[in-house]
């Protein structure tokens, strides 16, 4: 692990030795208003705008006590519906067979079974959990309390026993839209308590946005971070001004393996 802890710190102050993080590799994903997922882009701002004001989002995160005010849960939402439209086109470019991103908004406390199914009711059928971070991020962070000691999710619906994800997937996203601002307003959007539809759709369409995908584990690899108790605490400080709100497990960037090589495994 190259990841640096000095527990003599009130606060436990985690960083990422240079050497091992991963340079964000920019790929073109919306450019104003003209991108091959522009049909996508109004339905990702319409789901995190319904779930940030639809009362359908928890304010607060698994054990933490700190409180997203409805600007936070939308940049939550938004950055994590776009994640699964990245994986959900560069797998279907590749020629796998995946389900569409859900954009049903369920009632606060219940949550889809999974991101995005491959192979639906076939004998090789994955379920795929999408991660997202910013550009700057180098870890792939997992909440505890969501997971058994086996990486089952625990908050599976419908009567489905808790089932491990196939493989989960990182995908990072510039730029960060939790520290945009609408025109004429202080504040950053992810600070604020309400905002017009029409104005954030004009401010999203605006800004030119990238991504990449560093990669992505297996189960078995998940497994082992949980036995390793590879967790950053609630309360630790990750970088200079990231303080963990949940207790996460991670796993650094750095050992993800290629996006790339997840293909053959889901042909």
């Amino acid at each position: 692990m190259h990841f640096n802890s000095p527990n003599s710190q009130p606060i436990v102050h985690w960083t990422i030795d240079s050497g091992f993080k991963v340079p964000f590799q920019s790929n073109t994903l919306f450019k104003g208003t003209i991108t091959k997922s522009n049909s996508y882009l109004d339905k990702v701002i319409q789901f995190a705008y319904d779930m940030a004001f639809g009362n359908n989002a928890r304010a607060a995160r698994g054990q933490g006590g700190y409180t997203r005010k409805n600007g936070e849960i939308f940049c939550n939402q938004f950055q994590g519906k776009l994640a699964e439209v990245i994986v959900y086109e560069y797998l279907t470019n590749k020629g796998i067979n995946c389900t569409q991103p859900d954009f049903k908004c369920y009632p606060k406390g219940k949550w889809d079974n999974f991101d995005l199914k491959v192979n639906n009711n076939k004998v090789n059928e994955k379920l795929l959990s999408i991660k997202s971070s910013t550009d700057k991020a180098n870890l792939l962070l997992l909440e505890t309390s969501d997971y058994d000691t086996q990486g089952r999710y625990l908050h599976t619906q419908n009567g489905v026993a808790p089932k491990a994800y196939d493989f989960h997937i990182l995908v990072r996203i510039s730029p960060d839209i939790k520290k945009q601002r609408l025109p004429n307003v202080k504040y950053k959007i992810k600070d604020l308590y309400s905002f017009k539809l029409v104005d954030i759709k004009n401010l999203i369409n605006g800004i030119n946005w990238e991504y990449d995908i560093p990669g992505w584990i297996d189960n078995s690899t998940f497994i082992q971070a949980i036995s390793q108790s590879n967790i950053i605490h609630q309360g630790d400080l990750l970088g200079t001004t990231t303080l963990m709100d949940v207790d996460n497990y991670f796993i650094m960037t750095y050992d993800l393996e290629p996006i790339n090589k997840i293909i053959p495994l889901l042909l």
